[in-house]
């Protein structure tokens, strides 16, 4: 997934003239940002249970209780991978003794082709003001469900009228927020770099072949040597293309 690079947090060091990135990682045992993450998650489970709709959502609440634009924003982001705003179902809103489904409706769009067919048919085309209310308390009778309902289906699919569900069987703690955050970092970086260098101490064979494995899968240029205390020390490059007809 990774962060746009512009929200990415970070600190520019020089060490023997040259300048180093050093990027910001979240820390579970950082106890100020842990109650921040706590809280934002209670937020969306709250919003959840309570089932409101997309347009009470407020997103710069949540970015500002960070009190770092850029750290806000990639937590918010981070979130995204457990929560999504998603239109309600339509039959979740109709009664079992409505008719929509006797007349083969089964969606907000059909619905409103039924509304509109209906104007045309029976208003020429036209609805006035004057006669809204009348038209719809009419519409809602036929359909045996409530006006305020009717109201609420024509527009269920509308962005604001979007709900907020957890896409995973559970919601996130604390833990899988920082590690999706750091993660999210590092993919960050790697995808706008020309080439990243690593070093791992008492490295295996095994774990070199491994590696050897999974650059030439992914189509990467590599270098990599042991230095005389047995440190791996790698060095990845950009994709390449092995087939000159792609």
């Amino acid at each position: 997934m990774g962060f746009p690079i512009r929200l990415l947090k970070y600190k520019l060091k020089k060490i023997h003239n040259n300048k180093y990135l050093q990027p910001f990682f979240l820390s579970s045992q950082d106890h100020d940002f842990t109650v921040k993450i706590k809280a934002t998650i209670e937020f969306f489970d709250n919003f959840i249970t309570q089932g409101l709709k997309r347009e009470f959502f407020d997103r710069n609440k949540i970015i500002e209780s960070f009190e770092d634009y850029k750290i806000g924003s990639c937590v918010f982001l981070t979130l995204g991978r457990y929560y999504e705003f998603q239109a309600p179902a339509f039959d979740a809103f109709e009664s079992k003794s409505s008719n929509f489904l006797k007349e083969g409706i089964t969606s907000p769009d059909k619905l409103r082709v039924f509304l509109f067919n209906k104007i045309n048919s029976d208003k020429s085309g036209f609805l006035s003001k004057e006669n809204k209310d009348a038209f719809l308390k009419k519409i809602a009778d036929f359909f045996a469900v409530d006006i305020q309902i009717l109201e609420e289906l024509l527009w269920l699919d509308d962005e604001n009228n979007q709900r907020l569900i957890c896409t995973k069987d559970q919601p996130p703690t604390i833990i899988d927020i920082v590690n999706t955050y750091n993660w999210n970092v590092i993919d960050t970086l790697v995808k706008n770099s020309l080439s990243i260098k690593f070093q791992v101490k008492d490295a295996t064979g095994t774990f070199a072949k491994r590696l050897h494995w999974l650059c030439k899968r992914y189509g990467l240029f590599y270098d990599m040597n042991y230095d005389t205390q047995s440190i791996l020390h790698v060095r990845i490059y950009g994709v390449y293309n092995d087939d000159p007809q792609d």
